[in-house]
């Protein structure tokens, strides 16, 4: 939970944090079939063939065999939760809630509002435990990118969905983590593909289906050829999923234009207004302000498709910290998302920038009005006639 917040905690403890989070052992076979046995009131060979009994894939909730479907001979993947998970999850969410009473009760700590975050941590968790809910999540997905010829996700086989048990067609793919360290040459047109896809892929789902993956990071995305040779990406393990309220959306966005207008003083302001329990003093405002303008101006004065928008957003998550200004968890969220995504896409094209790849859902869908569009074509004319007087240079 700490490595998604770093508008609360410092980027040394989020690291510290995401190296714990690892190592996550299998359950046994023995075990696996007797979940398999009561959720199904059958046994494992009655209803798959070819039941691997070493899991290819262990999470801290679950892990996955690959098998034979004795419905149809198609070769799926069995997702089986980890025996007492509900018990476990409910004793580290006791644990974690009393922790964060206690620190809750510390000087300067109240502005973290961490039984509160706590409390929408714990809500995420449960659902993770009930398999049926990304069964549900797999089919929005595969709704929303129907069509799609570059992203897949797993279908659901909805005759074998329980609370414990999960199947689903089994994708065939390198991870990407994988990818990129054995085969990835940046830059190459492949990779140039994969990386817009992976952002395109985010970006619609946090700007025009408003149904975003919520762990979308290189461990659970995999590269492969489509039957056309064309570059394709698999996106699995969709348990956590982030569904933004209108107040959210409108917050990201007007926050978005501030930060295409390079107006600090703006973008500070909507965090301070919208952002919960906020108690900063007139001084510490008109500092927050001032900070928050420096780091926008610098990016006012870089060309739209030369922002790193992951040093920007660490930059800005910093100044939170430092002034103690709380936003809502689900930006959080993005903010972490958004880092991980553009980080991914750098290492496959350097060239590639999340705000470019924003503007077919930000400024040209119907979900746009005409004041974005003008902002947009403003900045992006800024950007050619920068580009102009530096060619104009000795």
């Amino acid at each position: 939970w700490a490595s998604t917040r770093p508008d609360l905690f410092p980027e040394e403890l989020i690291q510290t944090v995401q190296g714990l989070q690892d190592h996550n052992p299998a359950h046994s076979f023995l075990q696996t079939q007797e979940i398999i046995r009561k959720s199904f009131n059958a046994d494992i060979d009655q209803l798959f063939d070819d039941f691997s009994p070493t899991p290819i894939a262990s999470g801290a909730i679950a892990q996955v065999h690959k098998a034979k479907s004795k419905l149809d001979g198609q070769v799926v993947a069995v997702k089986i939760l980890h025996p007492g998970i509900e018990r476990l999850i409910g004793l580290d969410l006791r644990i974690m809630s009393l922790g964060a009473r206690m620190i809750n009760y510390l000087p300067t700590t109240e502005w973290m509002s961490l039984p509160e975050a706590i409390d929408e941590f714990s809500q995420r968790m449960i659902c993770q435990a009930d398999l049926r809910i990304e069964a549900n999540n797999l089919k929005i997905f595969n709704n929303n990118f129907k069509g799609d010829t570059g992203v897949v996700f797993p279908r659901v086989m909805d005759n074998f969905t329980r609370k414990a048990v999960l199947v689903e067609t089994f994708q065939v793919g390198v991870p990407l983590n994988d990818y990129m360290r054995t085969q990835a040459l940046a830059g190459s047109v492949e990779n140039k593909r994969l990386a817009r896809l992976g952002l395109r892929s985010y970006l619609k789902m946090l700007l025009y289906d408003n149904f975003v993956h919520a762990d979308l990071h290189p461990g659970n995305i995999l590269v492969r050829k489509s039957p056309e040779g064309e570059a394709q990406l698999v996106i699995l393990d969709l348990g956590l999923v982030s569904h933004l309220s209108d107040t959210d959306w409108t917050n990201f966005k007007d926050l978005f234009k501030a930060i295409v207008e390079g107006n600090g003083k703006r973008g500070a302001d909507l965090m301070v207004t919208r952002a919960r329990g906020n108690k900063l003093s007139d001084s510490d405002h008109d500092k927050f302000v001032e900070e928050m303008d420096k780091i926008f101006s610098r990016v006012r004065q870089q060309k739209l498709a030369e922002l790193n928008i992951g040093s920007f957003i660490s930059e800005v998550m910093a100044t939170l910290r430092k002034y103690r200004v709380k936003i809502e968890s689900n930006f959080a969220t993005l903010c972490v998302a958004t880092v991980v995504l553009e980080g991914i896409g750098r290492q496959l094209d350097p060239e590639i920038n999340i705000l470019d790849q924003s503007v077919p859902f930000l400024f040209w869908s119907g979900k746009t009005t005409l004041e974005d569009r003008i902002v947009y074509v403003k900045e992006k004319m800024k950007d050619e006639v920068l580009e102009k007087d530096r060619l104009k240079l000795p």
